[in-house]
């Protein structure tokens, strides 16, 4: 069952992914294409370069993501955190747990040391400027 449960939700997030990085090439070409035509270049190489770039978008990235990444993200965080705060947690009351819980949803701004287990459900909604350093890719 949980397994299955992942498989669903990586689905989701890629699907997310895609439609995000697509979204921000085809802008990205419609710039440089509207540059191509003042230069008047031919509208075959156009297509074909659509063609391509919309093919290296499927399949995982991994990899880390060195720039800034702007725009809101929104979710939902749930599964133990283990990191910094583990000493302070087990004096804590079950009562301020529950209230820690209910503090992470909504937006999440600001650094987060530690290690997350749990699931992560929301969307990031801005554009990633900066470079992209690929390890490998899976497709």
């Amino acid at each position: 069952m949980v397994s299955l449960q992942r498989r669903g939700q990586s689905r989701g997030q890629r699907r997310g992914q895609r439609r995000g990085q697509r979204r921000g090439q085809r802008r990205r070409q419609r710039r440089g294409q509207r540059r191509r035509q003042r230069r008047g270049q031919r509208s075959e190489e156009r297509s074909e370069e659509r063609s391509e770039e919309r093919t290296e978008v499927r399949g995982e990235v991994r990899g880390d993501v060195r720039g800034e990444v702007r725009g809101e993200v929104r979710a939902e965080v749930r599964g133990q955190r283990r990191g910094q705060r583990s000493e302070e947690r087990s004096e804590e009351t079950s009562e301020e747990r529950t209230e820690e819980r209910s503090e992470v949803r909504g937006e999440v701004r600001g650094e987060d040391r530690g290690v997350d287990r749990g699931e992560v459900r929301g969307e990031v909604r801005g554009e990633v400027r900066g470079v992209i350093f690929i390890c490998d890719i899976h497709i």
